[in-house]
């Protein structure tokens, strides 16, 4: 007499199942077609994962390629988007990236991690202080009394990390103080070469610290996770940025 019991195979978890499906489907596909199918569905998968735009797609590449890792990527991105010395970056349009740059200082642990040991330190501070200077002339142009009084202090703050920023003067400085700078005070200075610049010095900075485990402490890898992060923000952020 029939049951309507279950079999063994259908009781097997949803995830295993799922995966033997589409290895077994991948299986019998490479099989019919020969290799030429292999890489094509190898192709749909990268396609499915990786941005569609040019810019985006070289760069969250590398990640992938472990060509670098996601702070030096993000560093890479941001040195594209400056445009010389002075005026303004050719995609003002960037502070996701920026903000998931601080998302990861959090995440690995690296919030104190400029080391005055860097080679590009001073340009770091050089380009720093360009940009609390342009904040400060915005700040004697306001008229009204309590805007101005609050661009003052944001002023006196970016002077006081300038200082501690110092590799003569310090042994290390905020690295989450001086990215949350940027992202504070974007519409008064995120347009700026220098704020670009600046943010750029400091992740490849941090990427040097992580990659020597500065202070003898390992930091926690990129995962699967931050990676999938990353190419999102480099989808939705850079998709009419150009390599060049």
């Amino acid at each position: 007499m029939p049951t309507n019991r279950p079999t063994k195979r259908l009781l097997m978890p949803l995830a295993i199942r799922e995966r033997t499906i589409a290895e077994t489907i991948i299986e019998d596909q490479s099989q019919l077609h020969g290799t030429s199918h292999s890489d094509t569905i190898l192709r749909d998968v990268v396609d499915s994962q990786l941005p569609q735009g040019e810019f985006g797609r070289f760069h969250a590449a590398r990640v992938y390629a472990r060509d670098c890792t996601l702070l030096s990527s993000l560093a890479a991105v941001l040195q594209q988007n400056i445009t010389g010395s002075v005026g303004t970056v050719e995609y003002p349009e960037y502070k996701s990236l920026v903000e998931f740059g601080l998302s990861l200082i959090s995440r690995k642990d690296l919030g104190t991690a400029l080391s005055n040991q860097s080679h590009i330190n001073h340009h770091l501070v050089s380009r720093f202080s360009d940009a609390v200077d342009e904040l400060e002339r915005r700040a004697e142009g306001v008229e009204d009394a309590l805007e101005k009084h609050e661009l003052t202090k944001r002023v006196a703050y970016g002077r006081n990390l300038a200082l501690e920023l110092n590799p003569d003067h310090a042994a290390f400085a905020p690295a989450c103080a001086v990215v949350l700078f940027a992202i504070e005070n974007f519409e008064e200075i995120g347009r700026l070469n220098s704020t670009c610049a600046y943010l750029c010095d400091a992740f490849q900075i941090l990427a040097e610290v992580e990659s020597g485990n500065w202070g003898n402490r390992i930091t926690p890898p990129d995962t699967p996770e931050l990676r999938s992060r990353w190419t999102c923000v480099l989808d939705s952020t850079t998709k009419e940025w150009s390599l060049r």
